[in-house]
């Protein structure tokens, strides 16, 4: 076998935003290919890592032009082919300067990194992928269908492929990306079973959760305070307001820290302002994974709390989950491959406060809240969500 490269296509590099929570799976590959491009949209400054040697990156410069024949040529295309398909004649019309705009992006992307590719002039077996269902998924497949490079695939995560969260209710070029792609990476079994209700070919996917790197397993040690944590953005999506509101109805001690920030914070100050006594609460704010990663380890924690009413996948509760933390939260997207009877504990969407009190009452007093419980949670994390076995795995579906 020759040697071979990986060119990604990410929305940053060193990774920010929502791609942190994929940096293990990312840099896991790695170690399994001869050569590994990173091909980001923001400059490529502040590296908060270091890239292994068989690591190149770059990121996209330069604006696109406001018009030019092959951009022309590609819009007038894609647009004759998904009318075609999706049957959506208004709604593309309507949004006709916007769906342009992507076009044009997708093409300079396109562009661009045919340029790059060419003054590295690598000799590898190329792979093409794409961490996003994006325009940087649109500009692979035109170089696709232009036969420029000979596949790619996609992942799609939880908002990028969803109709219903998108504001005009419609993915656009869903259509056009999938269809000449090689391959679709489904982080899920919601997403999966999403794409073949909305009528696409089961047999062009695979599911696979990239994963994180195992830690060890914490136990419980006896007379530390009951504590929960949660992880995630204040905002409107994510409904920490909840747990604030829960925690008034519990009636032990017990101590909550959120990690993470948003428009939301004052909200929850204000609710946690006026909780009982006996409820100690941190909002410790936007921090590093690591400092996260170094709480799990250094102390006891009972439960991880998630609300949100909508997630692809949501590695927070997998991150909690390798060091054998059991998780309450809502069962809605990827959450269900996630938590099940042997590692917590799944909650209606339309829970109350009330009830949610109710529910981590009853936690606190049965069988989940016990070593046995949490090596069952380590071992599923174990199984399911490693990232080395779950990389080998996508590598393995590639060749």
């Amino acid at each position: 076998m020759g040697k071979r490269a990986l060119v990604v296509l990410t929305v940053s590099f060193p990774f920010k935003g929502e791609e942190i929570t994929w940096k293990d799976h990312l840099l896991e590959l790695t170690k399994k290919f001869d050569l590994v491009i990173f091909f980001s949209l923001p400059p490529t400054t502040d590296l908060e890592i270091d890239p292994p040697e068989n690591v190149i990156y770059f990121s996209e410069k330069g604006n696109p032009p406001k018009i030019s024949f092959s951009i022309l040529k590609r819009f007038v295309r894609i647009l004759i082919y998904e009318i075609l398909r999706e049957k959506k004649f208004w709604l593309y019309v309507k949004k006709i300067r916007m769906l342009y705009a992507m076009v044009r992006y997708a093409s300079h992307r396109a562009d661009y990194l045919r340029q790059e590719l060419n003054k590295i002039g690598c000799d590898y077996q190329l792979y093409f992928h794409s961490t996003w269902l994006n325009t940087s998924a649109l500009s692979l497949a035109f170089l696709k269908t232009e036969n420029i490079i000979d596949g790619y695939t996609f992942r799609i995560n939880g908002y990028d492929f969803q109709d219903e969260r998108q504001s005009s209710g419609h993915v656009f070029f869903r259509r056009f990306i999938f269809d000449h792609s090689t391959l679709l990476v489904g982080l899920s079994k919601f997403s999966i079973q999403y794409m073949q209700a909305k009528g696409f070919s089961v047999e062009k996917m695979f599911l696979n959760y990239g994963g994180k790197i195992s830690k060890s397993l914490q136990l419980l040690r006896s007379n530390n305070v009951f504590t929960c944590v949660s992880c995630s953005g204040l905002i409107s999506l994510k409904r920490v307001h909840l747990i604030a509101q829960a925690l008034r109805f519990v009636d032990f001690e017990l101590n909550w820290i959120h990690f993470g920030d948003g428009p939301q914070r004052q909200e929850i100050e204000k609710l946690a302002d006026v909780l009982p006594k006996n409820i100690s609460v941190r909002l410790a704010g936007h921090v590093d994974q690591q400092v996260i990663e170094q709480y799990y380890e250094n102390n006891q924690i009972n439960l991880f709390l998630h609300l949100s009413e909508s997630e692809g996948l949501c590695m927070a509760i997998i991150e909690a989950q390798r060091y054998g933390i059991p998780a309450m939260a809502c069962g809605v997207g990827g959450v269900k491959d996630i938590i099940n009877e042997s590692t917590g504990i799944l909650l209606p969407l339309n829970i109350s406060p009330e009830e949610l009190a109710v529910r981590i009452v009853n936690f606190r007093n049965s069988k989940l809240n016990t070593n046995d419980f949490r090596q069952a949670v380590y071992s599923y994390f174990q199984v399911h969500f490693d990232v080395e076995k779950n990389t080998a795995e996508f590598i393995n579906k590639l060749e």
